[in-house]
């Protein structure tokens, strides 16, 4: 079973997928300090997760890679250029950039940014967002361009104002970075910055990306309405520096779960919101004040981060305090991993109980059952050959007023052609012996699951992690 490193490491993104992203930014960067936009004295630089360190691999084979940078140009004021002008001229350079290289896609004029997209392997994109100073006294402030401003195609001092340099700053204080500032790759000082820090681990990055990762796959469906990544990373930093340093990853990564919603902010119009740390002025939840389904799936994902993290989860016995050591290593982090794999399958029917307050995990045991007396246990995912009976099992650690319900889930081709992909719940089934057990035939090819249900009085109690039966003839 994958433990919290391991799922960590898988997710991260390589040092060489890292080096690839500097060389292609560092050249993007090159070609428009030495094009026409020279004479503005253009400042090229990082933002967004590769700048905080804090990307994560593609959830799918056909995910891609971000970067993200803003191409400023020092020597424009708002008083000489419209937002719709400064986007055109930026995309000029662009567009001569893109009919250099190897790309195959044009690039794409966004609402804020141009994208330049790499057709390969790695499926690399770049978002460039063209800005200018907002003015002499305040110079890490930036303009940027917005297609939606009325005043877009007009010279106006009306431009939407922001802070990447100021939110990196902040970052890095939040995540306390000099406590690992002896892994970090010293960053360049020439207006082409390298790709900062990557290598530097820190712990609120790796929760980072452990959150982003979650939200990318509770909205696998509906992406639309997912939290975005800026929303995740300031609501995560401004609770990291607020949790002792004295304890564990897991006890800071429980905490900054519990806690996430004391960090929102209100706006104006005491409208529940979240505002830039580096620009006040700035709101990073827009969507939530033009529709109010996006804070709806907000507060959907900080419950279902609290069911899947098992935070503060604890056993529900006849004594309550009795938790015995045995059951503390079974309190597992992350289940999301595995039940990922099968809540996007139609025919695997959601729980129809209400969830309590505190989840347990409950470990399931499965034997192939050789003949009466003699069974041999196997684990998760490990390859089942030929045709067995199997076995599963759950020890009875409940009293006698707890259900258990199990549900089993096939998938593949021939599963499919016998009209027995199931997903339906069987139960409730009662203790024998100690513990409570389901037998299945092996019959059809493919990946199976088996779970377990701790209900009482329609409240669940406890669930597995969806044990894989993978069968191969």
């Amino acid at each position: 079973m994958k433990s919290l490193n391991d799922y960590l490491e898988d997710i991260d993104v390589s040092d060489s997928m890292y080096e690839l992203a500097t060389k292609r930014y560092e050249s993007l960067a090159e070609f428009i300090q030495k094009s026409e936009l020279k004479q503005y004295e253009p400042d090229i630089f990082l933002q967004g997760s590769i700048k905080l360190g804090t990307m994560i691999k593609p959830l799918t084979d056909d995910g891609s890679y971000d970067i993200d940078i803003v191409c400023k140009l020092n020597h424009l004021s708002c008083h000489d250029i419209s937002q719709s002008d400064l986007k055109e001229c930026v995309g000029k350079v662009l567009q001569a950039y893109n009919n250099e290289k190897p790309f195959k896609n044009p690039i794409k004029n966004g609402k804020r940014c141009w994208t330049l997209t790499y057709v390969d392997k790695f499926n690399f994109h770049i978002d460039i967002l063209p800005a200018i100073s907002y003015n002499s006294n305040y110079s890490d402030f930036i303009c940027i361009t917005d297609k939606s401003n009325p005043n877009y195609k007009i010279i106006t001092s009306d431009w939407e104002i922001s802070n990447p340099k100021g939110y990196y700053n902040w970052f890095k204080e939040q995540e306390q970075f000099n406590t690992f500032k002896e892994f970090a790759i010293l960053e360049s000082r020439s207006t082409t910055e390298r790709i900062p820090y990557y290598k530097v681990k820190t712990e609120l990055r790796k929760i980072i990306q452990l959150l982003k990762r979650h939200a990318e796959v509770m909205f696998k469906d509906l992406s639309e309405y997912k939290p975005s990544s800026i929303i995740i990373t300031t609501l995560a930093a401004k609770g990291y520096s607020n949790i002792k340093s004295n304890i564990s990853f897991k006890e800071k990564l429980d905490i900054l779960i519990r806690d996430f919603t004391n960090y929102l902010d209100k706006d104006i119009d005491n409208q529940i919101c979240i505002l830039n740390p580096a620009n006040p002025d700035e709101n990073l939840s827009l969507k939530w004040k033009t529709n109010k389904k996006y804070f709806e799936y907000f507060n959907e994902w900080i419950e279902k981060l609290k069911l899947d993290f098992s935070v503060n989860e604890s056993r529900i016995l006849i004594n309550e305090n009795s938790i015995s050591d045995k059951l503390r290593e079974s309190l597992q982090v992350g289940r999301y991993y595995e039940i990922e794999q099968i809540d996007h399958l139609a025919h695997h029917q959601k729980p129809k109980w209400k969830y309590a307050s505190k989840i347990f995990n409950i470990p399931i045991k499965a034997y192939i059952q050789q003949d009466l007396d003699k069974k041999v246990g196997f684990k998760s995912g490990s390859p089942i050959y030929n045709k067995h009976t199997l076995l599963f099992e759950v020890e009875d650690e409940w009293n006698k007023d707890y259900e258990l319900y199990w549900q089993v889930t096939n998938t593949g081709g021939e599963a499919t052609m016998a009209n027995c992909l199931r997903g339906d719940f069987i139960g409730p089934v009662y203790s024998k012996c100690g513990r409570y057990t389901h037998c299945e035939e092996t019959k059809y090819r493919g990946e199976h699951y088996i779970e377990a249900y701790v209900v009482k009085n329609n409240i669940c109690y406890g669930r597995s992690k969806p044990f894989i039966v993978n069968l191969k003839f």
